[in-house]
């Protein structure tokens, strides 16, 4: 996800819609997304991004006041990493590109 105005970008799980409804309700986008048939491989995937980002060390964007559905420390600038570089390392991870958009 990224939003415009805090010019950052967000990784993280969502196994509902609504989550996305959610944080697109306070200004993110839905910029790429994966499906997984189980939930601990979401989980697990979401860890190794964390883990892959901050160990290039790319700092959290967001604070916690500022999300209010949470996921601060799955933030980045977009200064500090590119959103097209954290999307081709998902793709080296799980070998397939993400979900055609969804349209209403």
């Amino acid at each position: 996800m990224v939003h415009d105005g805090y010019q950052a970008l967000k990784w993280g799980i969502a196994n509902i819609d609504q989550r996305l409804t959610q944080h697109v309700s306070q200004g993110w986008q839905v910029a790429a997304r994966w499906n997984f048939e189980l939930t601990g491989d979401a989980w697990a995937l979401e860890r190794q991004i964390k883990a892959w980002v901050r160990g290039q060390g790319v700092p959290r964007a967001l604070t916690a006041d500022q999300m209010k559905y949470g996921g601060h420390t799955e933030t980045a600038y977009l200064t500090d990493i590119s959103l097209a570089l954290i999307q081709a390392y998902v793709v080296s991870l799980t070998d397939r590109n993400p979900e055609p958009p969804q349209t209403a």
